[in-house]
């Protein structure tokens, strides 16, 4: 058997070569040493595999040898003790590299599953967001939902977000805002269900449980909500459009691009953030039609303009250069509206929305006897034909629209 000496006296060569030793035990393989031409000294295990004939050598790499005292790897001793360890392992099986090779495969297995298991709130919401298709407006709201109700849990695992602390966290939030709470709790569910969903066994089975939010229903304590029904009645449009007019004399410089902002939400029914989106390439002043691009339901409509609004339209292209329609001072959309909004409120004397236009909108047209298809298509209200077959054979070109939306354009001018 080896001694060290014997060991530190075999010299490098030209090319690598290998020599051997026992183990001291009969038909227990080889302990080889592999010497490099730089010198490095490698310890390796033979044995046979009798599974195939004739048998095959096969080399189970153990260590490198420790040189000296400062150097890294394995003493002689430590080397023989791998050794009549794999040669205790090949007593079991006539295989021992493929055996190692599978237990080496299943420790990172169950490495990376504890990894996924253990990552924190804030390393999940952050892989949601990277591997998800959301607008910059969503994505924004997705993180305030996770500040607002989720900041103390957010550098914790995700596992410790559990039903009890979901509880406390709605309990708690529900009290400043059942809205935000509400929001909140989708939100976390969502992220959560994205990351059971990745995170699988071997076997293919969840590694996390099921979604902690599900207590809320379970335990009967999710706040509901009512849907907002308010609008804009008839008997008020002269009043707010007088205050629209104000505020282009008023000391707001954006005055005149908020008033015209408002003036075709109304008008056309559309959603808030999807006009400060609309660029001048969106528009046809000769067809009187936009485009709407970065909708809700992530389809690309094209919808009519009435004459009145497509003269608005024209002199708010006309007074800038800029590419969005409704640009403020410089290239870019309208930001905030809260001073505006107050001004106006405070100015007409009662409270409104951008989304409460949307609901005017609707239901003036609603109130001329305008088909519901039709007043979906306008204001671009998804209809699912799995759950109305009717809508599938519905055909409302372009044209018919426009009758529609001059309808309600004449409406409003009459009354405003």
């Amino acid at each position: 058997m080896w001694t060290v000496k014997q060991i530190q006296a075999f010299k490098p060569k030209d090319k690598r070569y290998r020599v051997s030793d026992d183990l001291g035990q009969k038909g227990s393989g080889r302990l080889v040493l592999d010497v490099q031409p730089t010198g490095v000294k490698t310890f390796f295990y033979q044995y046979y595999n009798t599974r195939f004939f004739p048998s095959r050598r096969v080399l189970v790499k153990i260590g490198v040898f420790k040189q000296s005292a400062k150097s890294g790897g394995l003493s002689l001793s430590e080397a023989r003790e791998k050794a009549l360890e794999l040669s205790g392992l090949l007593s079991e099986c006539c295989d021992v590299k493929a055996h190692l090779s599978q237990e080496k495969g299943r420790f990172e297995n169950e490495r990376e599953e504890k990894r996924l298991t253990e990552m924190t709130l804030q390393e999940v919401f952050d892989a949601y967001l990277e591997n998800k298709v959301l607008k910059p407006g969503t994505v924004n709201d997705y993180k305030r939902c996770m500040r607002e109700s989720f900041e103390p849990y957010l550098n914790k695992p995700l596992s410790a977000v559990n039903r009890r602390v979901i509880l406390n966290v709605y309990r708690l939030r529900s009290k400043v805002s059942v809205a935000r709470a509400n929001n909140a709790m989708r939100v976390f569910k969502a992220v959560y269900n994205y990351q059971r969903a990745v995170c699988r066994g071997q076997d293919d089975a969840y590694l996390l449980p099921e979604n902690p939010v599900l207590v809320l229903n379970e335990a009967k304590v999710m706040k509901r909500l009512e849907r907002r029904k308010t609008y804009i009645p008839k008997e008020s449009l002269r009043v707010w459009f007088q205050g629209l007019n104000a505020l282009c004399d008023d000391v707001y410089l954006s005055g005149l691009v908020v008033r015209d902002y408002f003036i075709f939400l109304i008008l056309t029914g559309a959603r808030r953030q999807e006009v400060l989106s609309l660029t001048r390439d969106d528009v046809d002043l000769k067809r009187r039609v936009f485009v709407l691009r970065e909708t809700k339901n992530h389809q690309v409509v094209e919808l009519p303009m009435s004459d009145y609004l497509t003269g608005v339209v024209q002199a708010r292209l006309l007074s800038h250069h800029y590419h969005y329609v409704f640009a403020c001072g410089a290239d870019k959309p309208l930001v905030s509206l809260k001073r505006p909004l107050d001004y106006l409120r405070e100015r007409v004397g009662f409270k409104f929305s951008p989304h409460d236009l949307r609901r005017t909108f609707i239901t003036v047209a609603e109130s001329l006897d305008i088909s519901s298809y039709t007043i979906k298509r306008l204001v671009n209200h998804k209809i699912s034909e799995s759950a109305d077959v009717t809508a599938g054979y519905m055909m409302i070109d372009l044209e018919r629209m426009r009758v529609a939306s001059e309808k309600v354009s004449r409406f409003f001018q009459r009354y405003m």
